[in-house]
């Protein structure tokens, strides 16, 4: 009598932990399609207030990356000068 109720208890035991991963796997998809609801009516709302204000969306620039380098450097800073070699008795001496 004991063997069946053993059985009876692993097969409840496993029931309830296939129902509580079946549980934990619908909640985790429903966050999901909830975050992604979310961001979609958010970005849509965003996109919605511009045109109200008259104010065309901009395509966005994700990968785009701008470095000080491909910044124009402004004129005050461009010195031209004429470079010349400094003959050896005229270097300052070093210590």
């Amino acid at each position: 009598m004991s063997g069946t109720l053993q059985s009876l208890r692993e097969l409840a035991r496993g029931l309830a932990d296939g129902l509580l991963r079946v549980a934990v796997l619908v909640f985790g998809a429903l966050a999901a399609v909830v975050a992604l609801a979310t961001g979609l009516a958010l970005a849509l709302g965003l996109i919605l207030w511009s045109l109200l204000r008259g104010r065309r969306p901009l395509p966005p620039n994700v990968f785009v990356r701008r470095s000080r380098a491909s910044r124009p450097v402004p004129p005050a800073e461009i010195v031209d000068v004429q470079a010349r070699e400094v003959p050896p008795s005229e270097r300052p001496p070093q210590g």
